[in-house]
Formats: C-alpha cells, structure tokens, sequence
C-alpha cells in the first residue's frame, strides 16, 4: 500500500514458509519495481522496512506472466475498483483515510443497520462538510474531519493510533474491511483570465453588480461606405498629347464652354 501510487511499482512476490528455510525467495515478501529504480531514495521517502533490496531484476512494465516456483505467489498491480460508485466523492481505497502525511483523521460514527454502506454513509455524512467517510457495509459508517474539529451536537472521536490527520484525504491503509472515499470540492464557475500575481489584503465579498467596460462604441455604422470617391468620375476621352510649358496656377472658368471647336485653327511658324 505504501508504494501503490507509484508508477514505478508493478507488484509483489510472496512466498510462503517452507522446509526449504535457505531458500531467500521463500518466507519473504518483495515488492517489485522497475529496472534502474532508486531503491533507496524510495525507502526514505514512502517509508517501510525492507531487510534487503535487490537490482539484478531487468524487468520494467506491467507484470505479464511467471516463472513457477513452489510456495511463491506473485501478483501485480491492478486498478482499484469501487464497490459502490458516489456521486461527489473520490474512490481512495479499501482501509482507513489517511492525509498526506499518513494520519488519520477525527470523525463522528454513524449507527448503521443491515444493507447500510457508502450511499447511506454519504447521506449521513454530507451535511456536516466532511473530509471524506469511511464506510464498511452494515457495520460502521465515520464521517471525517481535521484533526481539533467540533460539529455542534455531535460527538467527535480521536483515531486509536495515527492521530493527527488534516487536509484533503490522499491515501488509505489497506486494513480492515471498509473503504475510503473523499470529498471532490466543486470546480469554479468562472476562473479570472488574466489573475493577479499577488492576493488582495482586502477581497471585495461578493462581484461588482455594474461592472463597467472600456467603453467601446455604443452605435457603430451600420453599413460601410458602397461607393467611395476616387478622383474625376469619367477622365477625358481626348487628354493631351504633352503637358503645357506654362501651366496656370489660378483657379480655372466656372464656365468653361460645353464643346472643344470642331475647327481649330494653327499658327504656322515663322520661317525667318
């Protein structure tokens, strides 16, 4: 149970007492990690007792198959499957709940009856915001609460060994006959999109009633301009052949004549 969240973890071999006493595979239980993993750091980190730990082992990945050996049963680690399904709480595991740091937490027992289990539990538990329930089919229903908890009208009880839980719930213990589940606190309805690095000291209660915008348009046009103006509408159908040598820079006629003359007349050159 203590490595049982680690992907590294693939099972476990146990063998079971024989005359075969020289035998080291038997009368042992040795928990199985892939090839290359750092045992020790393992050791000091989850805790356990191992007398010795071994590295010859290549073996990585899912345990596939066995080699047979008499009084040896090997198993592998296979997903945790729920015995009830509950709406709103996280399948943790069969035993006690346990935080992160291996404690166990207060609770309030429920008096339970014949066919009581985790939905019962759930019900009885879910007013009081626990932590989590621990519940073993028509036995014991406790709901769960950081360690120094009080429920008005209630009585809060201390765990025999371990006292001290506080958190979310992260483990259980594989012991006994119950099962843990804990509490999925809800989502977010709508998270900030562009949070602020640092906290308010002083956090409004409740959102503005009259947010206010940058203040876009309130009537934009309703339709782009269809026929925008670029220079004269017609150009001369006769423009002429070279620019003038003296142009004028004052205002031309206002009355300018509708019709070029159909017979121009041209001065000839002086020859002399």
């Amino acid at each position: 149970a203590l490595y049982r969240d680690m992907t590294e973890f693939q099972g476990l071999e146990f063998g079971s007492p024989s005359l075969d006493v020289g035998d080291e595979a038997q009368s042992s239980c040795k928990c199985l990690f892939d090839h290359n993993t750092d045992l020790p750091t393992i050791v000091s980190q989850y805790g356990g007792s191992p007398t010795v730990t071994g590295t010859a082992g290549d073996g990585s990945g899912t345990v596939v198959g066995v080699i047979e050996k008499d009084f040896v049963d090997c198993y592998k680690v296979a997903p945790l499957e729920a015995p009830e399904e509950i709406v709103g709480f996280e399948y943790i595991g069969p035993g006690l709940c346990l935080d992160s740091s291996d404690q166990k937490y207060d609770f309030i027992s429920i008096s339970v009856t014949s066919g009581f289990f985790a939905s019962e539990c759930k019900a009885a538990c879910s007013p009081f915001s626990p932590r989590g329930f621990h519940a073993e089919e028509g036995v014991s229903c406790r709901c769960l609460f950081d360690d120094g908890a009080s429920i008005d009208g209630n009585t809060m009880n201390d765990p025999t060994t371990g006292d001290g839980g506080n958190g979310p719930i992260v483990y259980s213990d594989y012991t006994g006959d119950g099962h843990c589940y804990a509490y999925i606190p809800p989502p977010t309805h709508a998270p900030s999109a562009s949070p602020s690095k640092t906290p308010s000291s002083s956090p409004t209660t409740s959102p503005s009633s009259s947010p206010t915008t940058q203040a876009p348009s309130t009537i934009p046009t309703s339709s782009p301009t269809k026929a925008p103006i670029i220079g004269t509408a017609s150009p001369s159908s006769s423009p002429t052949q070279s620019p003038s040598s003296s142009p004028t820079t004052a205002s031309p006629s206002t009355s300018p004549s509708k019709a070029p003359s159909t017979s121009p007349t041209t001065a000839s050159p002086s020859t002399s």
